[in-house]
């Protein structure tokens, strides 16, 4: 039934092996817009530290005086550099099924 084929993903969800973003993968075709929210959600990073911070100054030492790298400046949008950085990286590991 049809009740059945959308509940059949919601069960597995307790399989202890399943990550959340095979879940949601799963989910993909059922509720296409809900499932891409997910696995946007999913790709926020744990670390602290932004790739902005990362790419803003570069040096060998804590002493030396930072040099700026030019990357950021010529970025459209750069608040959203680690947003697009994950997805960007993620998008390899998310199989497409529609």
């Amino acid at each position: 039934s049809t009740a059945e084929a959308l509940l059949s993903p919601l069960r597995s969800f307790g399989n202890p092996l399943q990550t959340p973003l095979v879940f949601w993968q799963g989910c993909m075709q059922r509720c296409p817009t809900l499932a891409s929210l997910a696995l946007e959600l999913l790709s926020i990073p744990t670390a602290t530290v932004t790739a902005a911070s990362l790419l803003a100054t570069r040096g060998a030492s804590p002493f030396q005086k930072p040099d700026p790298i030019p990357i950021l400046s010529h970025l459209d949008k750069p608040e959203k550099l680690d947003r697009n950085l994950l997805l960007r990286f993620n998008r390899n590991f998310i199989h497409k099924a529609y």
